[in-house]
């Protein structure tokens, strides 16, 4: 048996909506034309009876009218053309004349019958009182149905004095002088009953199988899409994968449809921007744990350094300005002073040093910048500028903005060792809904935007996932040490900003800085330009 979709047992499918909508609607037709169909035959039926009862009566009186001049005579012959003419009726069975007094005249009977026409006694005859009435006499028995009517013949009172007055005033009255009885079979009646019962209760079950079909039909679309919906509902709960339910109609049933659909869409949204701010979270957490150590570690190796650099400095002191030594105590100061910056960075990544946020104009620092950048890049690597029109004033430190842009430059150049482009943008932004990209998870408001994209070999997808993790590189070993972008993402992160990373191999990088604008420079963001 094939089942309702998301039910296991006949158990469910008993209890389950549409069987429970077809069933009820299957009995309230049910009920409706059996009651139809008993009013119908009942009142069939009975027209049927009536009429065979009109027609007896009719014969009887008939009978009685014509049998008076053979019952008054006592003419045998005359009543047997009669009896034989009423015997020629098809439901006629039996026909009975009889005098007032009881002495049968005339009886003439189908063998088919079992009626005993002096039943008809009963009703009507000599010992049941009617001696002058019209009315015809009716019994009906177990096969047939007896009709009785009085032969009544008209008698003048004659006074003598009536031969010498007007025949006008003479009384007339009405004698019994016989009776007549007709029997009719109630089988030709009784097969038209039951021709009529089968008839109307064929079509009944005819209406009853047909609406049920429709009803099922039409329960059956109602309950198709409640049967997918409930479905996906199970998997839902489950936390499996959820495959949207086709909207098969425009009703309550397709909005329930479509409202699904887009909650399990949100649901899944909600799913993947937890899964981002779970890695994120993680990612940070690394983060704050490797620059907890990178700070501790930098301050460590800032107190050795500073005595390894006072010691430098006092044994370029005592020695004599050609001594060959000197060479080398200059190399130790260079060395020092790598060191130094080495440390800086490390202080940067881990926040560890201490920095006074003023209102910076990015359109003038990348202006100033631009021959740092273009000599940064070196000559084959070709950089242009495109600053946005209006001002975009963030709150930061303008050193630190100055090594995000340096470091995102460089590591641009590094990307593209045998040439490219290189291409600086900025620009104002408003961004109305909250996002996520990758790594970036943009809340609504005003952004100041700073992009630096190559034409390199981009990164793949392996690589994007570390490439913010300290001292993660994949240059060769002496070429880098792996903080250039972990200080970017730590200057970034520090002033509540984000970057986006829009990479792919063969199609060069894109990383792409939001930093919030300035309260005072909030105004002049282009309203109504979503962040892409």
């Amino acid at each position: 048996m094939r089942r309702f979709p998301g039910l296991s047992s006949f158990d469910e499918l008993r209890k389950s909506f549409g069987v429970k909508i077809v069933s009820a609607f299957i009995a309230v037709i049910a009920a409706v034309l059996s009651t139809f169909t008993v009013l119908l035959v009942h009142h069939q039926s009975r027209e049927v009876r009536d009429a065979l009862i009109k027609e007896g009566r009719m014969l009887a009186s008939l009978l009685a009218h014509n049998a008076r001049t053979g019952v008054f005579a006592e003419n045998v012959e005359v009543l047997r053309d009669l009896a034989q003419g009423m015997m020629n009726q098809r439901d006629v069975v039996s026909v009975s004349i009889s005098t007032a007094e009881g002495r049968h005249l005339f009886t003439a009977a189908k063998s088919l019958t079992s009626v005993e026409p002096q039943a008809a006694r009963v009703e009507g005859g000599p010992d049941s009182g009617i001696h002058a009435s019209p009315v015809h006499e009716f019994a009906e028995t177990a096969s047939g149905l007896v009709f009785v009517r009085p032969v009544m013949l008209e008698v003048f009172d004659h006074a003598i004095e009536s031969l010498y007055f007007s025949e006008a005033n003479q009384a007339k009255t009405e004698r019994v002088i016989g009776y007549v009885t007709i029997v009719m079979d109630k089988r030709t009646m009784n097969k038209a009953m039951e021709s009529i019962l089968v008839q109307h209760s064929t079509i009944a079950v005819l209406f009853i199988i047909s609406g049920s079909l429709i009803i099922l039909i039409t329960v059956r679309k109602v309950t198709r899409p409640l049967g997918k919906l409930t479905e996906q509902v199970r998997l839902l709960g489950k936390g499996e994968a959820v495959r949207q339910v086709p909207i098969e109609s425009d009703d309550e049933i397709g909005r329930l449809a479509g409202a699904f659909n887009t909650m399990s869409e949100d649901l899944r949204k909600r799913e993947e921007e937890k899964a981002l701010l779970e890695k994120q979270l993680a990612q940070s957490r690394k983060l704050e744990a490797v620059g907890t150590l990178a700070k501790g570690i930098a301050h460590d190796f800032n107190n050795l350094l500073t005595t390894v650099k006072g010691s430098v400095y006092l044994l370029q002191k005592r020695l004599d300005r050609s001594s060959p030594l000197l060479e080398y105590t200059g190399k130790m100061q260079d060395s020092l002073h790598k060191a130094q910056d080495l440390i800086q960075s490390l202080l940067i990544f881990s926040k560890g040093q201490a920095v006074q946020p003023k209102p910076l104009e990015l359109n003038t620092l990348v202006a100033q910048m631009q021959t740092t950048l273009v000599s940064l890049a070196g000559e084959q690597v070709e950089c242009s500028f495109s600053l946005c029109p209006g001002a975009i004033v963030v709150m930061a430190d303008r050193v630190q903005i100055e090594q995000v842009l340096m470091n995102l430059v460089t590591n641009a150049r590094d990307a593209m060792p045998e040439g490219g482009a290189v291409s600086v943008r900025t620009d104002a932004v408003e961004v109305r809904a909250e996002r996520g990209y990758n790594h970036v998870q943009l809340k609504p408001g005003y952004y100041a935007v700073i992009c630096v994209a190559d034409g390199g070999a981009g990164i793949d997808e392996q690589v994007r996932d570390r490439i913010f993790e300290p001292f993660f590189t994949t240059k060769e070993v002496g070429k880098g040490v792996g903080l250039g972008l972990s200080i970017v993402y730590g200057i970034v992160e520090h002033y509540k900003g984000t970057i986006e990373v829009k990479t792919g191999e063969g199609r060069g990088t894109a990383f792409t800085i939001y930093l919030p604008l300035a309260e005072t420079n909030r105004k002049s963001g282009r309203a109504g330009e979503e962040a892409e």
